[in-house]
């Protein structure tokens, strides 16, 4: 093998070792103070759980060991920045008992953006929206969360790393495609072995585009929920006219759109488009 092909070599070598090293890399995680986090406001969930079984306990303390609670997975998303599904569907569970309704709807709207195949989220969100009173629709499913979701039969994870085996596998056979035009050893099917390889990283590129689709679509949702029962307006200022009679209720969701100074504007489920103040309104993003 002359110098060019052990040059080639080590290149594709590098293409299959240091995507694998990063990705190893990126998981490792100083998951000590997070399980702690966490497992306190398992703690205080539990402990309000039993505070309302309890036939002599107060229902106030109770919820205040559900806000305990709601706080400290808040605390754990924040500090260590893992959103997980699984965080906040327990999030939602701790707001929903301590009587934060639109916290709760919130929270399990996140988990479902970054799980949609969660079925105790959405269970719970059924539940939630139930308590919402005057009812309206939530939005409907973008076309983006419509595609998404298809895709989501795979996790994130399990997507990168079939991403990352198809880079790998890719760039093996184009190693062997080189070793064998190198070695003019026509067995190898050099030319055969190169389509195959460049093929399977066209693929990996594309399971790969599907992760990077998952994380714009957590980070730039446009998912809200009002949080005070509040008076949709026609424009930005409390001067405007109702766009709709009644006030909107708490729990009712809803698309962000614009933004101006201390005002947001919001879609309805039923296509109603209105300002609302920044302050009467949850983002599901964090």
């Amino acid at each position: 093998m002359n110098s060019r092909a052990i040059t080639k070599f080590v290149l594709a070598a590098l293409c299959v070792v240091l995507p694998a090293v990063w990705f190893a890399g990126a998981s490792v995680v100083d998951r000590g103070p997070i399980r702690e986090r966490v497992r306190a406001a398992d703690a205080e969930y539990e402990r309000g759980v039993a505070q309302s079984a309890d036939a002599k306990s107060d229902l106030d303390a109770s919820r205040e060991s559900f806000r305990a609670a709601a706080r400290a997975y808040e605390a754990a998303q924040s500090e260590s920045h893992l959103d997980s599904a699984a965080l906040a569907y327990n999030l939602g569970n701790a707001r929903l008992r301590a009587g934060e309704l639109p916290g709760a709807i919130a929270a399990y709207r996140r988990a479902l953006v970054l799980d949609p195949s969660d079925a105790r989220a959405l269970h719970n969100l059924e539940q939630a929206r139930r308590q919402v009173q005057q009812r309206v629709a939530p939005p409907a499913p973008s076309r983006a969360e419509i595609l998404r979701d298809g895709w989501f039969v795979l996790g994130a994870s399990t997507r990168m790393a079939l991403t990352l085996t198809l880079w790998s596998l890719g760039f093996a056979l184009l190693t062997l495609a080189v070793l064998g035009t190198q070695a003019e050893l026509a067995w190898r099917k050099p030319a055969s072995l190169r389509r195959a390889g460049l093929a399977l990283i066209a693929l990996a590129v594309i399971v790969g585009a599907t992760v990077v689709g998952d994380t714009l679509a957590v980070s730039g949702t446009d998912l809200a929920v009002i949080s005070q029962q509040s008076t949709l307006r026609k424009g930005n200022g409390d001067g405007f006219e109702p766009a709709v009679a009644e006030p909107l209720p708490l729990g009712t969701e809803c698309r962000v759109g614009e933004s101006r100074p201390g005002w947001t504007e919001v879609e309805l489920g039923d296509r109603t488009r209105g300002w609302i103040k920044d302050d009467a309104v949850i983002r599901v993003a964090r």
